[in-house]
């Protein structure tokens, strides 16, 4: 059986970094359309770089699976992932993460979606 779904990973205002609840996918996930969006930033060049990690372990360790280009204004970014012949495995598990948050007095409101499908 086939599924494809649509998790929210993050949204929220932000300031600085941030780690973001984790979300179960299951097993069996084989591709992942990672979006990431920025939008009512404030503060003096602010800039945030986000992560979505994946786990095995129902979220007690953590693995980067995505590194967002870093966001300075209002705009989103698509990452694509998929398992490739076993080097790449995705997780149980995602988050997003908020790794890096530089400017003075940064704010941005950031979403981060995941499609998923097996």
């Amino acid at each position: 059986m086939s599924r494809i779904g649509a998790l929210q990973l993050l949204n929220q205002t932000v300031a600085g970094v941030v780690n973001g609840a984790a979300v179960t996918v299951g097993t069996g996930v084989e591709k992942a359309a990672i979006t990431l969006t920025g939008s009512a930033f404030g503060g003096v060049t602010p800039s945030f770089t986000v992560k979505v990690q994946h786990s095995f372990d129902n979220g007690t360790s953590w693995i980067d699976l995505v590194t967002m280009t870093a966001m300075t204004a209002n705009g989103s970014e698509t990452k694509f992932v998929s398992e490739d012949a076993g080097t790449v495995v995705i997780g149980t598990s995602f988050r997003a993460i908020v790794s890096a948050a530089s400017g003075s007095t940064p704010t941005a409101l950031l979403v981060v979606t995941a499609t998923v499908k097996d």
